[in-house]
Formats: structure tokens, C-alpha cells, sequence
């Protein structure tokens, strides 16, 4: 393996004039004969992958990794043929692909990973697991001593530009104790581009919070704020939102930042799944057309087919997310180095931890995305209509589990209320209405107060008008926390 010069080194992390060799060229759109499998394909693969449209974008491209034309139906043959080959993993159960964003070329630091996650797909059970990996994590690099874990990537292109993937592949591979044998990159720009190209995501921010040392893209800093409640989100904030490091309110650190990335990765899935994307040709020509050259992977045109045929069936209820952290509970503890840098270490001292969570991720459903039985995602304000602390923000968080779409968080004109109560604005969605029902143990109206109605709009003007919610949940002291 050769040697990268210090001078190298410090060019790499921080120039923004570094190119990356590994950029496919903008494909032709498909002949029409190919367009249904192509739009089989996305489906499937958008189900599968749920972080950022990867393996939709990959799907859709009819280029090999290595810039060369494939023929997708002798990828397709290989499929249907008794002969074709299985992917790696798939023998043991367990199939693994690195999945890494990056600043690329006009940014610091170029080929430093603010983004890591590995995503397992268990074919038996049709389970995806998806762990984010803290970027301060410490670990030992070959040739390089120890350093922080998103500095693999930028390593290896130092080594070998265009391949830098593999060195992080190795090094998260002894962290994790799991065979990596595919990867997946992109950078901010086609991020950005993607969330764009699908007409912006919502996400429910909570709390809110203001970041006053946000890069600007400039050699600077910027401050950027997130207010509480539900938002649209652009490209740009949609990465402000993802990357932002410094927020206050609690949304100062890795951890913090890296469930913010799993939001806007459910956020990007359901945008991709809605009627608006999926039935909409020009739209999906759009996204193929632009996003199909812009990520970066090993993984040939069979494997992508492959996966979509292992993965059709998959539910979103079958899906489990992550975050490794230095909680109470967590594997990790944090220090300050000698030089002065916030890093993270295991509370072991070695692996051994990390690598028996990773072995047993499919045993643990503590965290697994529910999915609801409704598909409508209706839209629900919760207010708290007691004297009981935190009583709305726990429950609206259980009802976005659940499938709602969580539009405004706050108190009820009256806090005197013994019942819980569900206001119906929408008549339309009974299912819904049924199953919150349910959940709440509550008792149905359709009387809006005045009174009522004047303070939701008034707390959170990103309503228009009260009709753009489906169901007002009033909290009362039946509650169960």
C-alpha cells in the first residue's frame, strides 16, 4: 500500500479543489421497452434502501461502476437463470452495504465522512437494519495510527483516488466484526439535488434549535434556525438540517445529528413512495436522468436486481434504526485527546461490545420503525389539555411512530380536561380516526371550539387555515405516560 506524504495528507483534508475520478457521466433515458422494469425496479429498491434514493438511483443507471455500458438483460438473464450468482452474504443471512456522504469537491475536507451507516438486509426474515456510526469515533486506521473513523474515506483516496470507500469498508469492518463487501457514496451537492429533484421532504423538527457556526460554504460560518413544528424542507435546509453540529437545545452533538439524518432518510422515503412521485412519469424520468450519474458504488447491475427481487416483499414495519452513542445505556464514552479534539471511544476498551451488537441487530426491536396500519399519513395537531409536563410532545412522538404527520405541538386553550378527546376537521380518513381511537383510549367529536381554533393558528403559522389538518387530539388526565 503506498505511503501518502503529511503534505498530502493536510492538502486532502483541507482542499476543495479535489476531484473525484469516480463521477459517471449523465445516462441516456431508458428505451422504452426497459421503462416498466425500470419502474418496477425503483419501487422495489425505494422500499428496500430507505436512505436517500441510493439503490433507486443505482437501479436506474445503465452503467457499471467503472463508467462501461451494461446490458441490463444480461443482468436481468443471470436473474432468471439457474446459474446466477448469489451476492455476498446472502449464504449467511446477512448482506451488508456502507453507505457514506461527504462534502466532495468545493468543500473542506473533502472526502471526510459526515455521514456513515451500515445497512444490513436479513433475506429470511425480509428485516433491514440501518446503524448510524458516529464520525468521532476513535479506531485505528493501517498506516495512519489511530484517527477519527470518518477519515477512512479520505485516506484511501489520498492512496487511490476514486476508491477511497474500501479503506473505510476495512476499517469498519474490524469495528463492527461484519463482512462489508459493497458500498455506497454521494456527496452534499447531489444530495441536495435529490431531495430538490423529489419537491422538498417534511420533517417534524423537535425542539428547535439555532446553530450559529454552520459552514457557509465559503471558509465561513453562517447561523441557520430551525423552529419547532412540521416544515418543508429544500435541498439546502434539508442539509442544514442533517449536518448542522453546533445547534443549541440539545442538537449540539453526533448523536443528535445522526437522528436527524435518520428523519430526513424516512422523510426522503416517504416522499418517493407518495402518488406524486410514483405516479408521475416526467417526474421519474427526471430523477433518473439526474440523479443516475452521481453515486458511487461497487455494486454491479445484477446485485442491485438481485436485491430488488430479495427485497420486494419488505415492510416498512420490518425496518430498525439506530444510533450508537455515550448515553446511560450506550457502548461508547467521549474524551478529549491530547490534541485537544472531542473524540469517541468504546466503554470496553476494544470492540468486543460493538461487534456483539452488530451480531444480534435483527434480536432487538427496541427501536424498529413502526409502521401504521393506515397509509394516508393524516395530518394531526396535540395539544395538552392538562397541567402535565411534556404530556403532548411524548404522545405526538408515539402517533408519528405510528404513521401521523405531526403538524403542530402545543397546549389547549383549557387545561382542565379529564378525557381525551379527538376532534375529526376531516371525515375522510375513518381508518385513522378508528385507530386513534384506539390508541388513545379517547372519546370523539366533531365541535371545534372557537376559542381553540383561533390559538392552534395563532401558535403555529405555518397552518393556513384549520382545514389543513385532519384531527385535533386534546389530551386529558387519562393519558397513559
Amino acid at each position: 500500500m503506498t505511503k501518502t506524504t503529511k503534505e498530502q495528507l493536510d492538502f486532502l483534508a483541507s482542499s476543495n479543489d479535489h476531484q473525484d475520478d469516480d463521477i459517471q457521466t449523465i445516462a441516456p433515458p431508458p428505451p422504452r421497452r426497459l421503462w416498466p422494469k425500470i419502474i418496477t425496479l425503483l419501487i422495489s429498491l425505494a422500499v428496500f434502501i430507505l436512505s436517500s434514493l441510493l439503490y433507486i438511483q443505482v437501479s436506474a443507471s445503465p452503467f457499471a461502476p467503472n463508467g462501461k455500458k451494461i446490458n441490463w438483460f444480461t443482468a436481468i438473464k443471470k436473474l432468471i437463470s439457474n446459474d446466477y450468482r448469489q451476492l455476498i452474504g446472502e449464504e449467511e443471512d446477512r448482506i451488508n452495504i456502507l453507505l457514506l456522504g461527504m462534502g466532495g469537491k468545493g468543500h473542506d475536507g473533502a472526502f471526510l465522512t459526515d455521514t456513515i451507516i451500515l445497512a444490513s438486509f436479513k433475506p429470511s426474515t425480509k428485516k433491514v437494519a440501518l446503524v448510524s456510526i458516529p464520525r468521532d469515533l476513535y479506531v485505528p486506521i493501517d498506516g495512519y495510527g489511530w484517527k477519527k473513523i470518518n477519515h477512512a474515506n479520505a485516506y484511501g483516496e489520498a492512496q487511490n483516488p476514486g476508491q477511497g470507500a474500501y479503506l473505510a469498508m476495512d476499517v469498519i469492518s474490524q469495528v463492527t466484526g461484519q463482512k462489508i463487501p459493497y458500498y455506497i457514496r454521494i456527496d452534499f451537492n447531489n444530495f441536495k439535488k435529490l431531495i430538490d429533484d423529489l419537491g422538498g421532504v417534511e420533517v417534524y423538527v423537535s425542539p428547535g434549535f439555532t446553530d450559529t457556526q454552520y459552514p457557509d460554504g465559503k471558509h465561513g460560518i453562517t447561523t441557520i434556525t430551525f423552529k419547532e413544528g412540521q416544515q418543508k424542507l429544500d435541498g439546502e435546509r434539508a442539509l442544514q438540517y442533517a449536518r448542522s453540529r453546533h445547534g443549541n437545545n440539545g442538537q449540539g452533538s453526533d448523536f443528535a445529528r445522526s437522528r436527524r439524518q435518520m428523519q430526513i432518510i424516512m422523510a426522503v422515503k416517504d416522499k418517493i413512495l407518495s402518488p406524486s412521485i410514483l405516479l408521475n412519469p416526467s417526474k421519474l424520468i427526471n430523477l433518473y436522468n439526474n440523479l443516475s450519474a452521481n453515486i458511487q458504488t461497487n455494486l454491479e447491475a445484477w446485485q442491485v436486481l438481485r436485491l430488488a427481487q430479495l427485497g420486494k416483499d419488505l415492510r416498512a414495519s420490518d425496518i430498525v434504526t439506530k444510533v450508537i452513542d455515550n448515553g446511560p445505556n450506550g457502548l461508547l464514552k467521549s474524551y478529549i485527546s491530547d490534541t485537544g479534539a472531542y473524540v469517541l471511544t468504546t466503554r470496553s476498551g476494544d470492540f468486543s461490545e460493538l461487534h456483539n451488537f452488530f451480531a444480534n441487530i435483527f434480536q432487538d426491536s427496541s427501536q424498529t420503525v413502526s409502521t401504521p396500519s393506515i397509509q394516508s399519513k393524516p395530518k394531526i395537531a396535540v395539544l395538552n389539555g392538562t397541567y402535565l409536563p411534556g404530556l403532548a410532545k411524548q404522545t405526538a412522538t408515539k402517533l408519528e411512530r405510528l404513521g401521523f404527520k405531526i403538524y403542530h405541538i402545543g397546549n389547549a386553550a383549557q387545561r382542565d380536561y379529564s378525557k381525551t378527546t379527538v376532534i375529526a376537521i376531516n371525515q375522510k380518513e375513518p381508518q385513522a380516526l378508528k385507530q386513534l381511537k384506539q390508541e388513545l383510549s379517547a372519546q370523539l367529536t366533531n365541535e371545534l371550539p372557537l376559542n381553540l381554533q383561533e390559538k392552534i393558528l395563532s401558535d403555529n403559522p405555518n397552518l393556513d387555515a384549520i382545514t389543513d389538518l385532519d384531527f385535533i387530539v386534546i389530551l386529558g388526565t387519562d393519558t397513559k405516560k
